[in-house]
């Protein structure tokens, strides 16, 4: 037995108890006291004060007796509706917790929602942000690349002009008297251009200013 069932069991019959004692003492103080008689056989003259407390006694006397006879009866009673509550909540179909296991999936309901917009918002931010630096990364690729081509052109052209220059300047040379002059020539293939770099060891003055005076009056012509 559960001590908690007990004094369950006891609040509710002291509330009876006090109603009863109650209704005990109401509608007696219009009425004259009662006589009995006492050991000596002498009738003794019971006040109504003495007549209420009796009465209340001999009540709290009865409702405690009855109480013992039925608490077996009650406790057995509590403990089966405490038992069938406990099996309906394990079943899942106690009225009070499929209420609040109502309210416990709104709130997760609304809580996914939540989360799932949330979710939706971060992609479709991640996207325009993905699709922002792919455009500026293309466009970037696009314009170094035009001028990494530029770059490059303008380098081969500078070559190609370089290299038509020294072989002009070598024309004029060799139709002319020269003392101890080396030559040594390399050709390189570079995008369909043959490079040839001459290298001049020595060079006497007087073909160098001649060669100037040639550059001079071709140019002119």
């Amino acid at each position: 037995r559960t001590p908690s069932g007990s004094s369950k069991i006891n609040v509710g019959l002291n509330g009876i108890i006090g109603s009863g004692g109650g209704g005990a003492g109401e509608g007696d103080d219009d009425e004259e006291g009662e006589g009995w008689s006492d050991e000596t056989g002498q009738e003794v003259v019971e006040s109504k004060k003495d007549k209420r407390r009796r009465e209340f006694t001999e009540r709290m006397q009865r409702l405690n007796q009855e109480f013992m006879e039925n608490k077996e009866r009650i406790y057995t009673d509590k403990l089966k509706a405490f038992q069938s509550e406990l099996r309906a909540i394990q079943d899942g179909t106690q009225p009070e917790f499929l209420e609040r296991l109502a309210d416990l999936e709104d709130t997760r309901d609304t809580m996914i929602d939540q989360k799932r917009l949330f979710r939706n918002f971060q992609l479709e931010c991640a996207g325009n942000q993905y699709e922002l630096e792919t455009k500026q990364a293309e466009e970037e690729y696009m314009a170094e690349k035009q001028g990494l081509r530029e770059k490059m052109l303008a380098g081969v052209e500078e070559r190609r002009k370089k290299l038509k220059e020294d072989k002009d300047n070598l024309d004029i040379s060799n139709g002319m008297p020269e003392t101890g002059r080396m030559f040594r020539a390399i050709v390189v293939q570079s995008h369909s251009v043959y490079v040839f770099v001459t290298h001049v060891s020595f060079i006497s003055h007087s073909h160098i200013s001649l060669r100037k005076c040639a550059n001079r009056h071709r140019r002119c012509h």
